[in-house]
Order: structure tokens, then sequence, then C-alpha cells
């Protein structure tokens, strides 16, 4: 959130709290720039923007090409630690051949996607956390690149917990981050919006990962699209780790 004056940012630090809201055919819905807010401890807080059961969808139509313009991301978040977003839907049902954008663009940025969990919440023995049946999960659909986080200067911590990811080019994309968190979430390799090859998870330059639980898989072998679970390039030296995770009939596990 900003006043734009030119290419300048003149006040950012207002609030975003949406719920069950729908964002149809923006060529970029949410824009959240740089504000740090301080806990009582003197470190920066987590940011007041939130997000829950909301849907970020681009149609099929010819909405942009007869605008003269294109759609870039759902939302960018600029230098803001710890946004969150619960049981959001994220598409892009258009038929571009040149780019399908990505559904989250961060820069400098933490963020925080989860389940959402029903009022009605009922705890199941042995259970931590939100049931399956009563969690909404966010999903990512249709994207060249889902979420793609850059760090470029103190990076923010990314925590990415039971979200499904389908028919993305990218899933989730990290480059020079540190302590990125992904647990129990669920990438279907099967399609890919006009790509030759598409991968679950890139780690470019990250240390301190977690990657935990996840699974990446296609129903079946795909001679046209080379599908890759998690990609990993120039790890960090903090612990990393990449634990039970099921990769199922791709042509590379891990890369």
């Amino acid at each position: 959130t900003g006043l734009r004056k030119d290419t300048e940012y003149i006040t950012t630090g207002g609030i975003i709290s949406a719920e069950d809201a729908t964002f149809v055919n923006n060529c970029r819905a949410i824009e959240i720039n740089s504000y740090a807010g301080v806990a009582p401890a003197g470190t920066v807080a987590d940011n007041a923007c939130g997000f829950e059961n909301c849907t970020f969808t681009v149609g099929m139509d010819n909405h942009f090409a007869s605008n003269n313009t294109a759609f870039t991301e759902h939302v960018r978040l600029w230098d803001v630690k710890g946004v969150k977003f619960k049981g959001c839907t994220f598409e892009n049902q258009s038929n571009n051949m040149f780019g399908n954008g990505r559904g989250i663009y961060a820069e400098d940025a933490g963020l925080r996607l989860d389940v959402k969990c029903a009022n009605n919440n009922v705890g199941m023995p042995g259970y931590c956390g939100c049931p399956p049946s009563y969690a909404d999960s966010c999903l990512f659909n249709g994207f060249s690149t889902a979420v793609e986080i850059n760090a470029t200067g103190t990076p923010y911590t990314l925590t990415v917990n039971r979200v499904r990811f389908e028919n993305n080019g990218t899933g989730f994309q990290i480059n020079g981050n540190e302590f990125v968190t992904l647990t129990l979430n669920d990438f279907n390799l099967q399609r890919a919006p006009y790509t030759v090859s598409n991968c679950g998870v890139k780690l470019n330059g990250c240390t301190g990962y977690k990657v935990e639980g996840n699974r990446f898989h296609k129903a079946g072998k795909n001679i046209l699209l080379s599908s890759r679970g998690v990609s990993v390039n120039n790890s960090g030296p903090s612990a990393n780790s990449i634990y039970r995770n099921i990769f199922d009939t791709l042509d590379y596990g891990i890369e």
C-alpha cells in the first residue's frame, strides 16, 4: 500500500485486511511496499496485512490485450515482513502463449502461506494443527512462476505450509534467501502453461532451508514435458534439509 508520485513512494504503512474478497482481471491486484513496524523487543514486527479465503483470478477473455496491457502478478511485496495468506486461491485461466505471470512476487519480503482453519474445527487425536477436513488450503494454478522471492538485502522468513501448486511452469522459486520452510505442500507437475519443462521448487543461492513432507508428482509419463521436483543451486553454509518428501513419476526428483 502506498501513494505513488511519478516513480517515488511517498508514504507506506497502510493496512489491508481482506476476507472472502475476489480480485478479477487486474494487472496487479495488491501491492504492499516497504514498511517496518517495531515490536516491543525492538525487532521488526510482522506486517498487519492479511488475506483469508480470497480469490485472485485472471479470466480467459481478451481483457488485457484489448487494453494494450499485460498481467504481471496478483500480489507484489517489497521490504515487508510476515504478510499472511490463508486459504487463498491464485489462478490464471488465460490462454496467453507469451507468459502467464506470477501469483506472488516479492523483493526482500517475508510471507506466510497457510491453511484457513474452519471456525468449527474439532481437534483430532494425534493430529497437530488444523485437520484436513476443516482446512482450506492455498492454491496456485496456471502461472509461469506461481511464487517468486528475491532477496538482495536482509531476508525475512518464508513459511509455506499445505499449499497446492497445479499447472505452473515453476511452483516456488527462491533466489538468495535464508531460512525458507516448505512443508506438506503438493506440487502437481503433470501440466505447465506453454513450456517444455517445469519444476516444483527452485532454490538458488539459499541457505538454512527446510523442504520436508512435500509431494512432487505427475500422473504418468509426459514425453513433451520434462519435470523436476526440487532444483538446488549454490546452497549456503547454514543447515539445509530436504527430508521425507515424495517424488512420484518425475524425470528428476532432486537435481
